[in-house]
């Protein structure tokens, strides 16, 4: 069961509903921004695969680490893996703002 009342759960859509907005907008602007008009089709097609892959195989992933897990065990599997997403997003930020820090 979920903890939190209405509020936390309102908060919940609002946060996925806007990260589902901005990763639609960026996930079609960002690469042509930095790589350009040629060869646009085939990065993207590139860039699409393991999300394609990951798609896929979540739900035999999510049953197995159900079956070993449990709920409970499975919840702390996809935390971890939310932090692990928000570091590497960090990362890739600081990374971008040293690459540019030169170009000033």
């Amino acid at each position: 069961m979920l903890s939190g009342g209405p509020a936390v759960i309102a908060a919940g859509i609002l946060l996925y509903g806007a990260g589902s907005g901005v990763r639609a907008i960026a996930r079609g602007t960002v690469p042509l921004a930095l790589f350009g008009q040629h060869g646009y089709a085939a990065l993207m097609g590139k860039l699409a695969l393991p999300v394609l892959v990951a798609q896929a195989a979540s739900p035999a992933i999510g049953a197995v680490l159900m079956r070993q897990l449990g709920a409970f065990g499975t919840m702390g599997v996809l935390c971890a893996a939310a932090a692990a997403n928000i570091g590497l997003s960090f990362v890739l930020v600081f990374a971008a703002r040293a690459g540019n820090s030169g170009r000033r």
